[in-house]
C-alpha cells in the first residue's frame, strides 16, 4: 500500500511538472515533450526523496519549530516581492548580520533554515555555526526581514 502511495504522490507531482513545462515552452513538438516527461519525473522522484529525508528519522523538528518553519514558508513569498525593490533602487553594499536559530536540531533542521534565510534576494547565509544555531547573514535591508521574524518566533 505505501509503494502505491508513493507511486501515486510522484506521478502527481510529475503530472504538474510536466504542465508546467508544457505551459512554458514556445512550440510544442515532440522531443520537448520527450524532455518534459523524463525533466518532470526525475523532478518529482527527487523532490519526493529530499521530502522523505527533511521528515523522517530522529532529526524531525518539534512542532514548535515546524511551526516557525510554516510561518516563515508563508512570509517567503511577500519577502521575494519585497525584496524586488532592490531591482529599482539602488542598491545598497548590505551588512553582515547575525541570526540564532532555533535550538539546533541536526543538519537537516540546518539546511532548511539556511535554505529560508537564503531564498529571499536581500538576503543570504554566509555562514552556520550549527552547535550554537547561529547563522551568519549578509543582508541589504537594514534589519530583520519576515522569514527571519517567522523562523525567530
Amino acid at each position: 500500500m505505501r509503494g502505491a502511495r508513493r507511486a501515486v504522490a510522484v506521478a502527481a507531482t510529475a503530472a504538474l511538472c510536466f504542465a508546467l513545462y508544457v505551459a512554458l515552452i514556445s512550440e510544442i513538438v515532440w522531443p520537448q515533450l520527450v524532455v518534459a516527461g523524463v525533466a518532470a519525473v526525475v523532478a518529482s522522484a527527487a523532490g519526493y526523496a529530499a521530502a522523505r529525508l527533511l521528515t523522517s528519522g530522529p532529526e524531525r523538528p518539534e512542532p514548535a519549530r515546524r511551526g516557525g518553519a510554516a510561518r516563515a514558508v508563508a512570509a517567503l513569498p511577500v519577502q521575494i516581492v519585497a525584496d524586488a525593490r532592490w531591482l529599482a533602487l539602488p542598491v545598497p553594499s548590505g551588512a553582515r548580520a547575525e541570526f540564532r536559530g532555533p535550538a539546533p536540531a541536526g543538519p537537516d533542521w540546518t539546511g532548511v533554515v539556511t535554505l529560508l534565510l537564503s531564498a529571499a534576494p536581500g538576503t543570504f547565509v554566509t555562514q552556520v555555526d550549527p552547535e550554537r544555531g547561529v547563522f551568519v547573514l549578509h543582508r541589504l535591508a537594514s534589519g530583520p526581514d519576515l522569514v527571519e521574524r517567522g523562523l525567530g518566533r
